[in-house]
């Protein structure tokens, strides 16, 4: 699992012609199945129109570069023609509010973590004061383009802080004194 600001600008390689063919410079998303459906690819050649990476045709979303088997794997936008309506939407998860079913408005999405697989498995997103919160793909109903809505039981999941997840957990036991009783005073 990457998040989405480690993802941008990765550059793309091609296992079999060992050749970098771009790198990425966007998210086509899929707000239904709350995923990433492509990649918008930049390979220098502009003028021969957009390149996409279909998130199923990543083979490794690694810590410097994504890999793909071919070259064959980046294609225009005519050769993947469910891809339209996803650009058309031009949904981003990033900058958008996030508001519980009840109506209150927790803050705006600052990251995303994506799956190997393209799925969206948690939204980061900052609250008034600046600390940030996540919450998890299950507890996601909706993601919109200008509203990613939560389950209100998951607001008080989401409460704990990013950094207070990130705190090393101390285990630590109590054992109870003994109790004394003191022995009787004979005279």
């Amino acid at each position: 699992m990457k998040k989405s600001t480690e993802i941008l600008s990765l550059p793309v390689f091609s296992i079999r012609e060992g050749e970098e063919l771009g790198t990425i410079k966007a998210f086509i998303i899929n707000a239904a199945a709350k995923s990433v459906e492509a990649f918008l690819i930049d390979d220098g050649k502009w003028y021969l129109g957009a390149k996409l990476l279909p998130a199923k045709a990543v083979a490794g979303l690694g810590e410097f570069a994504v890999t793909v088997e071919s070259s064959d794997n980046v294609v225009g936008v005519a050769d993947f023609p469910d891809i339209e309506p996803l650009l058309v939407a031009n949904t981003s998860v990033i900058g958008t509010k996030v508001v519980t079913t009840a109506g209150r408005i927790l803050g705006r999405v600052t990251d995303f973590m994506v799956e190997n697989d393209g799925k969206i498995a948690v939204c980061e997103y900052t609250v008034d004061n600046g600390d940030s919160q996540q919450v998890l793909l299950e507890n996601i109903i909706t993601l919109g383009k200008d509203v990613l809505f939560i389950r209100d039981s998951s607001e008080e999941q989401a409460a704990v802080s990013v950094s207070e997840q990130q705190a090393p957990v101390v285990e630590t036991s109590t054992v109870a004194a003994p109790v004394v009783t003191p022995a009787p005073i004979v005279e």
